[in-house]
């Protein structure tokens, strides 16, 4: 009970944040945070929606109207509507903001609000559009929903009552609140919202066919969280998180982002990029073997974890040769790292983006090898030889057509020298692959490891 009230009073604290307005001129803060202004907006009512969601789940659970011989009450059956709800709407709002941002930023991005000089920090976009759909997942969990139609009829009933009062407003205004509608004629704006809709009920149709699998293999999950194992698992995803956002462009310069995409390969030349999708793999695996550990192997478990320790030992020592390659070209040398024009005029990603880059994908690793129980292999060897020829070869014929190599540092060295330089890298992660090994032989935790053999 104490956990899930602090989870909820976060969500709340959370969603109010994601609500506020920022110090705005009055006529471009009107605009987007006054009624019915604010409500044009399907990232606003995702918040109201799971705000009410939080609170009711919260006032269910101080007046134990939870149990279920007390199910029955007005407070259980709305906070049951309301948290079925906000998962489709958050699903909605978390998967059209990021494909559509991902399109075009213009999309999704008032450009008068850009136009004069502002934009949303980090914390707020991932307050508006991440941690609620995490939070509607929580509470549809908590609130143990079953198939209804009132379910589907609430969705869209909120549908209609959307289009109706974004009409209203792009009538009053001139302009739709998102500029992809404006390019689109009436009947195709009515399918898109549909389409959106319909996305909504399918997220809601599967995350309560989901929920009731898990329930029957594994009873009341609720009922089974423990804080520490909570804390691990929320970490992680919460890391996975950090490395999805790397990978994005969304901390990244225009000028970068133009840059690198006139380039042959683009922003996967990089070894960075390597190495945050290999790690972004090894957390998705690692969270699913996470899912597994109590459950009784069988040949398709056993592969994806033989999978999952591979790719942590194998990427590992790749995140630490990145980590300390670059901070320290990064601090002391920046123009070996990045072109020079963007040195002198201070072009760069975000602090944020930088540690999501290069800093929290090795401490995620750092911690998932923690809790693991590893054996060496000679293949795992093989593929870092194997990996440093493939990459050489694929940056030096690259390297041809884009007249620069990845990093400028590269081109000031002679042919043997980034020979010998490949070579140094290769022996430093076979080095660090045996350190990693060594000291898991030596320290292996007696609390909380799994055994992985």
């Amino acid at each position: 009970m104490i956990v899930t009230s602090s989870i909820r009073l976060l969500g709340l604290g959370v969603c109010v944040y994601g609500l506020s307005s920022r110090k705005l001129p009055q006529n471009i803060a009107s605009e987007r945070y006054s009624f019915p202004h604010s409500m044009v907006y399907i990232t606003n009512i995702g918040l109201v929606v799971t705000f009410a969601s939080l609170f009711m789940g919260l006032l269910t659970t101080i007046c134990g109207t939870t149990d279920t011989k007390k199910r029955r009450g007005w407070a259980s059956r709305m906070h049951n509507i309301l948290a079925v709800n906000s998962v489709g709407l958050e699903t909605i709002v978390t998967l059209g903001f990021w494909t559509l941002y991902a399109i075009d930023p213009k999309n999704v991005t008032s450009m008068k609000i850009k136009k004069a000089g502002y934009s949303d920090p980090m914390a707020k976009q991932l307050a508006m559009h991440v941690f609620p759909f995490f939070f509607a997942l929580h509470e549809g969990w908590m609130a143990r929903p079953q198939r209804s139609l009132v379910h589907h009829a609430v969705l869209f009933v909120v549908t209609l009552l959307y289009y109706v009062i974004s009409r209203k407003v792009a009538t009053a205004r001139g302009k739709w609140q998102y500029s992809f509608l404006d390019r689109m004629s009436e009947r195709i704006r009515i399918t898109v919202i549909m389409c959106f809709m319909a996305l909504g009920q399918a997220s809601i149709e599967t995350f309560i066919f989901v929920r009731r699998r898990a329930e029957r293999a594994w009873g009341r999950v609720e009922d089974r969280i423990k804080l520490v194992p909570m804390i691990k698992l929320s970490t992680k995803i919460l890391f996975l998180a950090f490395c999805l956002y790397g990978y994005s462009d969304y901390g990244t310069p225009q000028e970068i982002v133009t840059y690198t995409s006139n380039l042959v390969a683009g922003k996967y030349l990089y070894l960075t990029t390597q190495g945050l999708l290999l790690t972004i793999a090894t957390l998705m695996l690692g969270l699913f073997q996470h899912s597994n550990d109590t459950r009784p192997t069988n040949g398709v478990r056993k592969w994806i974890r033989s999978t999952y320790l591979s790719l942590l030992l194998v990427t590992l020592p790749l995140e630490i040769i990145i980590f300390l390659v670059y901070w320290p070209l990064h601090i002391m040398c920046p123009e070996k790292l990045r072109p020079v024009e963007f040195v002198k005029n201070k072009i760069a990603v975000s602090l944020f983006s930088d540690f999501c880059l290069h800093l929290f994908p090795l401490t995620a690793l750092l911690l998932e090898i923690y809790e693991r129980n590893i054996e060496k292999s000679k293949l795992h060897l093989f593929v870092f030889v194997l990996f440093a020829l493939f990459y050489y070869g694929l940056c030096r014929e690259i390297a041809k057509v884009n007249n620069t190599w990845p990093y400028p540092f590269l081109n000031g060295m002679t042919e043997w020298q980034r020979l010998l330089f490949y070579a140094g890298i290769t022996l430093a992660a076979v080095l660090f692959y045996e350190v990693i090994a060594w000291l898991k032989g030596r320290h292996v935790p007696v609390h909380g490891a799994h055994k992985d053999k």
